[in-house]
């Protein structure tokens, strides 16, 4: 079983073109699972992909952190009979090339016999990077941002279709060190299965820079500043069920939607993601809004209009945000967003948490590469 491990920050479509490579590689007759990864234990991602892949999730913490469980869940999904499995790891995630892959890659009897090592990036980001233009975030939470695009052998930089002029963004070394020498950079849209072909082709190839993960450049990441930079976005995830016994829950869902994007566009310093997953007992409909999207009623509408396949009496929201706030108050622009829309809905937020990640702490045996990070 191959491991492609998926790292980037937070929106930059890890889980989109993740989804459209199970997509392909079942077309060609070949299984492939998810593991996907994030600091809360409601995740949109997981539920999302479920729809369509074998999925399995390592929740409350980073793989690093959690590394036996992710080991666990890989000897699973070898079991289940995957060839071929992408660990999604945490957004705001780094130093993986020390703390998962090398550790894999020692282990003699381990569950994966090969690891490719995926950096991922929103070109529209990356363009601004190499323009020596502000990243939207303070100064720890950029330096996460840069750190992870240095350890990676293949960088992606994804969201292609959304750049307008491509010559705004090197695929050669650049001098702001992204991309760095011995880096491979592809392009992508990775929204359908054939956007990913280039990269599953990389990842196929055992002599292609990606697959060498043991060699993965080592950045010697900060880690007080890569801590500081976790701990600055909060995250929140929470569940809210609507009901509209005349009619209605679709639209009171758009406003919740719309509500809870605005006020952390408003309120937070800088956002990482806003996700939704909007469902009945049949559908569902993914909603993001991200650091580089439009304004959000530009980024939302398209999801938005796809809610007239669901249910307009009873849906359930799952909400997931990362974002420069403090997480009391990214709770309470929650609570606001699902007040009493009138019109006949009522909502109810069925479960909720919000909270700042504590530093990452590798587990044993990656403790002694970080103990003096």
């Amino acid at each position: 079983m191959i491991l492609h491990l998926v790292g980037g920050f937070l929106g930059s479509g890890k889980t989109t073109a993740i989804g459209s490579a199970c997509a392909l590689l079942r077309q060609r007759g070949e299984a492939a699972s998810v593991i996907t990864n994030d600091q809360g234990t409601l995740l949109v991602d997981t539920a999302f992909l479920r729809g369509f892949h074998p999925t399995r999730e390592v929740t409350g913490g980073c793989f690093c952190c959690r590394y036996d469980r992710l080991v666990d869940l890989l000897a699973a999904t070898r079991r289940g009979g995957a060839q071929h499995v992408f660990a999604e790891a945490v957004g705001s995630c780094a130093d993986l090339a020390a703390t998962v892959v090398r550790p894999l890659l020692r282990s003699a009897a381990g569950p994966v016999e090969r690891v490719s090592f995926t950096a991922m990036v929103d070109a529209r980001l990356l363009a601004r990077l190499q323009a020596g233009e502000p990243l939207p975030w303070s100064g720890n939470v950029a330096y996460l941002f840069r750190e992870q695009l240095r350890e990676a052998p293949l960088l992606v930089a994804s969201k292609w279709d959304l750049v307008v002029d491509p010559r705004t963004v090197s695929i050669s070394v650049h001098r702001s060190g992204i991309p760095a020498p011995g880096q491979t950079v592809l392009r992508q849209d990775g929204r359908t299965p054939a956007g990913v072909a280039r990269w599953i082709g990389a990842l196929g190839d055992a002599g292609h820079p990606a697959t060498a993960a043991a060699g993965a450049c080592d950045p010697g990441i900060d880690y007080a500043r890569y801590g500081a930079g976790e701990e600055a976005l909060a995250w929140l995830d929470a569940e809210v069920r609507v009901d509209a016994a005349g009619g209605g829950a679709r639209a009171a869902a758009g406003r919740l939607v719309r509500a809870v994007i605005a006020g952390v566009s408003r309120e937070a310093d800088a956002i990482g993601h806003v996700k939704f997953l909007i469902r009945d007992h049949l559908r569902d409909v993914k909603v993001s809004h991200t650091a580089a999207d439009e304004p959000p009623d530009t980024a939302t509408a398209a999801g938005l209009r796809r809610l007239d396949r669901l249910s307009d009496r009873r849906l359930y929201v799952v909400v997931n945000a990362r974002a420069e706030i403090g997480a009391e108050r990214l709770q309470r622009l929650l609570d606001r967003a699902a007040a009493p829309p009138g019109g006949g809905a009522t909502l109810a937020v069925i479960r909720s948490a919000a909270f700042h990640p504590a530093p990452p702490l590798p587990a044993p045996p990656q403790l002694s590469r970080t103990a003096s990070g």
